[in-house]
């Protein structure tokens, strides 16, 4: 991921946290599934500013209201279009990612520029509003002890990571001019290392084991990494790819499950499936629904993950901590086909998202990017209906303030990030206004 200072930060070291986001996980993710070869021929700008006025209208052209009324949608739906005919046409695609796959299903080479287009939308519709929440939640004054042991873990990898890494990381030492470890990861060849690889999301259990077999985090062997997180931030020590890599993709990691808590609170307000065969649905003893083959069914994940039946206790609290989605009265450790904190952000099923692992692992190294190489910190945001929230004006000493309230926002209960977007239902909800932070580059 290569950041430009002028693209993140302003002349006064503040930045909206969305478009930071978007300006660094879109071309990163795009050379990574894509190719570098893409990227060159039609311009990265070109393609950004295309994909998110493409990705805007998407909703909405997928509802029957005509195209014709959406003239922005059509206009950047063709261009992305054009730009993956001329690049499958020249050969781009070689051995990416994208190329293979379409090597496979041969079937598909006939609308290829369409499919790329479905593969693009779906890489980065959903990724960047789940990088966005999962960061500011983690910049929420109430989760600090969260985003401290996220980069005490970051900053101790070296030391934790697999013998393989310690191996490379030893090799990379001796070969430093002076001694020492290379700088931190900085370009976007760490995405592309991490997606041969792909973590299931947060497991709580396994995380307790973990972090018992551990020990705490005030134990002597951890003394050594405490002292060095607490320093400044000019004098920390250099953070390993390697780490950030292990972090992203081990289901275990706190890190894992800030992001799988994240995309819970923040899910799609309905998932819309169509019945493939008649079918009888059991809603009491002695009671059920009969659906019939074409029916088309809808389900709130929004609604279900605030629900105390399914997730427990305090389902509107932030908590990576928590345990999976469980249903009322099952001695099952968790739901077949909705594994994990994340619910039904994935759908559920047989037919869950394929891309879920990729998906959650590049939320978590975005993430991982963004707390080693930033000191972060809330600003203000101020939302369509004029409400201006601030840490600073953020009284202690106050109660939470409950759903339905003021700030009915689960996992923000002083009501310090953006509403999230409600006139779009499908997908990861975005965020409904801009949210700034200061942001100070760690050297």
């Amino acid at each position: 991921m290569q950041l430009e200072s002028d693209r993140i930060l302003t002349s006064s070291g503040k930045a909206d946290l969305m478009c930071s986001i978007k300006d660094t996980l879109f071309p990163a993710a795009v050379k990574s599934i894509f190719g570098a070869a893409f990227l060159q021929c039609h311009g990265i700008a070109q393609l950004q500013k295309a994909f998110f006025a493409f990705e805007e209208g998407f909703e909405l052209a997928a509802s029957p209201v005509p195209h014709l009324f959406q003239p922005s949608f059509c206009k950047a739906r063709q261009t992305l279009l054009q730009a993956f005919r001329v690049s499958w046409a020249a050969g781009h695609f070689g051995d990416t990612v994208v190329g293979l796959l379409l090597q496979e299903v041969p079937e598909l080479h006939g609308i290829a520029p369409h499919v790329l287009l479905a593969l693009l939308w779906a890489s980065l519709a959903n990724t960047i509003p789940a990088t966005f929440w999962a960061l500011a939640f983690l910049l929420l004054p109430d989760n600090q002890e969260h985003k401290q042991q996220i980069l005490l873990v970051l900053q101790s990898m070296p030391a934790q990571a697999s013998h393989a890494c310690l191996a490379d990381a030893r090799a990379q030492q001796q070969t430093s001019p002076d001694g020492r470890l290379p700088a931190a990861i900085g370009s976007s060849e760490a995405v592309a290392v991490g997606t041969a690889t792909a973590a299931p999301g947060f497991d709580a259990a396994t995380h307790a084991k973990v972090a018992e077999a551990k020990g705490p985090a005030t134990s002597e062997a951890a003394a050594p990494a405490l002292d060095t997180l607490s320093t400044p931030p000019d004098a920390r020590g250099p953070y390993s790819n390697d780490g950030l890599v292990t972090q992203a993709c081990d289901r275990s990691s706190l890190l894992a499950g800030c992001v799988a808590e994240a995309v819970r609170v923040r899910a799609p307000g309905v998932a819309v499936r169509m019945a493939t065969c008649d079918l009888a649905m059991p809603l009491a003893p002695g009671q059920c629904v009969h659906i019939s083959k074409g029916d088309m069914l809808a389900v709130s994940p929004y609604e279900s993950h605030h629900d105390p039946r399914f997730f427990q206790p305090h389902p509107a609290r932030y908590d990576p901590t928590r345990g999976g989605l469980r249903c009322p009265g099952s001695s099952l450790h968790e739901v077949p086909g909705i594994s994990g904190i994340a619910g039904l952000v994935f759908g559920g099923g047989r037919y869950r998202c394929p891309g879920r692992f990729f998906a959650e692992m590049e939320v978590a190294l975005t993430v991982a990017f963004f707390l080693t190489h930033f000191e972060m910190q809330l600003v203000s945001c101020q939302d369509s209906d004029g409400y201006h929230g601030s840490p600073q004006a953020l009284d202690s000493t106050k109660q939470h303030k409950p759903m339905g309230s003021a700030f009915p926002e689960s996992g923000d209960p002083h009501g310090l990030l953006p509403r999230a977007e409600t006139r779009r239902q499908v997908g990861i909800r975005w965020p409904k206004a801009p949210c700034e932070v200061t942001c100070k580059r760690v050297q």
